[in-house]
């Protein structure tokens, strides 16, 4: 790894520039240095600074500046339509709710600065003018692949509970492992995750169950969820481990491995939960391996999730050394593409009838309609019925004469 020089893209060197000018040290801060100095793309370029937001208005006469957060020291530059997010040099103030400070103080250094970050790696600054800035080993933890927090780590996991849940996705996305005091720090302080809100938490375990070496984080810190996840088996992390990289796979796996709860408690949005929690369900009883099987299933799940469902399957069998049921999925997944290359109807919406046809055929309006479609649907999903618009024509005529019965 190279610590001389990061490349700042030229328009946030072009802000860094400008602040140097004015006679304000200003640097790109955290994770974006971590990832230039990784190989990673960074997702965005936190910029720090000498100057307060009164001095960043006078820098920046005439140009849009937002007080995006101004009680923290954060303004957000915008120019040519692109924001850049500056905060200034500060120290933070007690947290009285293990997640925000009570106050922050403006006009501190650069070191003091990177004192309150949370882990080593993200406490490294660089700018062209002021070069490299690590004051706390965050280049060396880089080079032994470590997550350690600055300073005390009870005392930084204590400061924002939500850091804990940070830890575990690091390691997760970066593939660390945490020192020992900052582990045990954690599952320490884990219980305090309760207090964090909900969405923040699953943001992190979003980011997480993405991560390339999930699997292996899940294993190690998945305890740490504790407060806001049922128990995580064991096997568990073999088996997102075993998933393709995909959230909504390795949200299933999970979801059958916990059970579905938590996808409600830590909201979820309600497509994304249900879509989970239909996919863990079959993996508590998975379908036979058959063309009406495999018409259920994606009467259900629709193609994208049969395809969840079937690399889920098979990442739970890899989990048990489950061979059999292995080849199972893998042969529910053939009948499941054979049904959809075969142009097999399985939704209401391929059915050669629809509502007007039923009226037409004299079954009475309302939900009597949608009764009789279902049960065409029902019998062709059997392969009872075929999908042919005169063959359900007479039978919507039948059900309009009998009032009930089967098809």
């Amino acid at each position: 790894m190279a610590y001389r020089k990061i490349p700042v893209p030229q328009d946030v060197a072009q802000v860094l520039e400008t602040l140097w000018q004015a006679g304000y040290p200003a640097y790109v801060v955290g994770g974006c240095v971590r990832d230039c100095l990784l190989g990673r793309e960074p997702d965005d370029w936190d910029i720090c600074t000498a100057a307060t937001p009164d001095q960043m208005r006078r820098v920046f006469a005439g140009e849009r500046l937002v007080p995006t957060g101004e009680q923290h020291g954060t303004m957000t530059l915008v120019r040519c339509g692109v924001p850049y997010e500056i905060t200034a040099f500060r120290t933070d103030g007690p947290y009285g709710d293990s997640r925000h400070p009570d106050g922050v103080r403006l006009g501190a250094s650069l070191m003091q600065d990177l004192a309150r970050r949370d882990f080593t790696v993200n406490a490294m600054a660089y700018s062209p003018r002021g070069g490299f800035v690590d004051y706390f080993g965050g280049s060396q933890d880089l080079r032994a692949r470590v997550l350690r927090c600055v300073g005390d780590p009870r005392a930084r996991l204590a400061e924002d509970a939500l850091r804990i849940a940070r830890a575990a996705r690091l390691a997760a996305q970066l593939g660390f492992t945490v020192e020992a005091q900052t582990a045990a720090a954690a599952g320490g302080s884990c219980a305090d995750l309760s207090a964090v809100s909900p969405e923040r938490v699953r943001v992190e375990l979003e980011k997480l169950l993405c991560g390339a070496y999930a699997g292996a984080a899940l294993r190690l810190y998945g305890a740490w969820f504790a407060a806001v996840l049922p128990p995580i088996p064991a096997w568990t992390g073999g088996a997102v481990a075993a998933c393709p990289a995909d959230l909504s796979t390795r949200l299933a796996v999970l979801a059958y491995a916990c059970g579905d709860g938590f996808l409600y408690s830590l909201r979820f949005p309600r497509e994304t939960a249900l879509a989970a929690s239909a996919v863990a369900a079959y993996l508590a009883v998975p379908p036979e391996v058959t063309a009406e099987s495999a018409r259920r299933v994606l009467h259900r799940l629709g193609p994208r999730g049969a395809q969840t469902l079937a690399a889920a399957l098979t990442a739970v069998c890899a989990a048990h050394g489950d061979e059999k049921s292995a080849r199972a999925a893998s042969a529910f997944w053939r009948e499941t593409q054979q049904a959809l290359a075969r142009g097999d109807c399985y939704s209401l919406a391929q059915l050669q009838v629809n509502g007007a046809d039923a009226l037409e055929a004299g079954v009475p309006p309302g939900r009597a309609v949608g009764r009789a479609l279902a049960r065409l649907l029902d019998g062709v999903l059997r392969g009872d019925v075929p999908n042919d618009r005169a063959e359900l024509l007479r039978r919507l005529r039948a059900i309009a004469q009998e009032g009930s019965g089967t098809v």
